[in-house]
């Protein structure tokens, strides 16, 4: 995390249709301190490409997107994002934090999330100042995108029964109809080391596949 600056550029990978993933390009905002959690930080971001250009913005699917550094090391996932209106700002989810789950996963109990997230007044202005947000938005502050799940041979009652049960469990969930077959990860192996992770194994791969859906 040390690493991650504003300024710094690099990659992630979504499904916006279909199984095929395509890369979008992001540049750090900045980096907020116990932004998702006490001792979880936030990195913000604008993400770019011909999709985000055409949707408006980041949607609820993005989330779990995989981000990476330009020389290959993933910086973390996408987690965040306005609700009032698109924009291409995000959240990401550090990779380091994430991994440290997978060592001790009694860390997700004892660390939630934070579903609404205050932005710095600084960069509240340099925001609405550069045209990435409005007022409004910044005002609001980031929301955890829900998390999608894609699930097949189910039909639409079924899928509606599941959306209305994992509500109802609190749980932060898009449901959708997914496809059987399954698509093989586009990223090499050698791409998949976190940035600046200590005890990186090298078993250990993060994977994402998400899909585009309208707020």
């Amino acid at each position: 995390m040390g690493e991650i600056k504003e300024g710094m550029t690099g990659s992630g990978l979504t499904v916006s249709k279909g199984t095929t993933p395509e890369p979008f390009q992001v540049t750090v905002q900045g980096v907020l301190e116990d932004g998702i959690a006490p001792g979880v930080d936030m990195i913000v971001v604008e993400a770019d490409s011909p999709t985000l250009d055409r949707v408006g913005g980041i949607w609820a699917g993005m989330s779990g997107s995989p981000v990476y550094a330009d020389d290959g090391r993933i910086i973390g996932a996408v987690a965040y994002g306005f609700s009032l209106g698109p924009s291409k700002i995000g959240g990401i989810t550090p990779a380091e934090e994430m991994l440290e789950v997978l060592d001790d996963p009694a860390q997700v109990q004892a660390t939630r999330a934070k579903e609404k997230l205050a932005l710095p007044e600084a960069m509240q202005r340099e925001l609405v100042a550069s045209g990435a947000a409005s007022e409004q938005q910044v005002e609001q502050g980031l929301g955890r995108l829900p998390l999608p799940l894609g699930v097949s041979g189910a039909n639409e009652q079924r899928l509606q029964g599941m959306q209305e049960e994992l509500a109802r469990r609190g749980l932060n969930v898009r449901v959708y109809r997914a496809s059987a077959a399954g698509a093989r990860s586009p990223v090499p192996p050698s791409a998949r080391r976190p940035w600046c992770v200590p005890g990186w194994r090298s078993r250990l791969a993060i994977r994402s596949t998400s899909s585009a859906r309208s707020r």
